[in-house]
């Protein structure tokens, strides 16, 4: 019988030590996680390989967080969850809009978005 592929999650976050602890968490988890620390590492990443889930932060140095959403929805039916600082109502409509799977406001507790990510699977 073959072995279950892992599932692919790419965690888009400028903040090195939030990216690094969810990669750890997920990695231990049984997930395979790479980190981006911006929009066009991410973009090209998605290019050359779709993952099966993004989490991915609204603030970004260049191309912000709504537009990469945006962008990869043209290509692409990865499952996508924005983790932000930004909580307006009109924030989290705009990325759920744009083709968010769902928005979860930072500070967030990592027990809850890893429960969200496994939910998705």
């Amino acid at each position: 019988m073959a072995e279950k592929s892992k599932k692919i999650i790419y965690v888009c976050d400028d903040d090195k030590n939030i990216s690094e602890l969810i990669k750890m968490y997920l990695e231990n988890d049984g997930f395979e996680a790479e980190t981006f620390a911006t929009a066009e590492k991410l973009l090209s990443a998605v290019r050359k390989k779709e993952p099966n889930l993004i989490t991915l932060d609204i603030m970004l140095p260049g191309i912000d967080g709504l537009a990469v959403c945006s962008k990869i929805r043209e290509t692409s039916n990865a499952y996508i969850i924005i983790a932000s600082a930004k909580s307006d109502k009109e924030d989290k409509l705009a990325g759920l809009y744009l083709g968010a799977d769902d928005y979860v406001e930072k500070p967030y507790d990592i027990d809850i978005l890893l429960a969200k990510i496994k939910g998705v699977f």
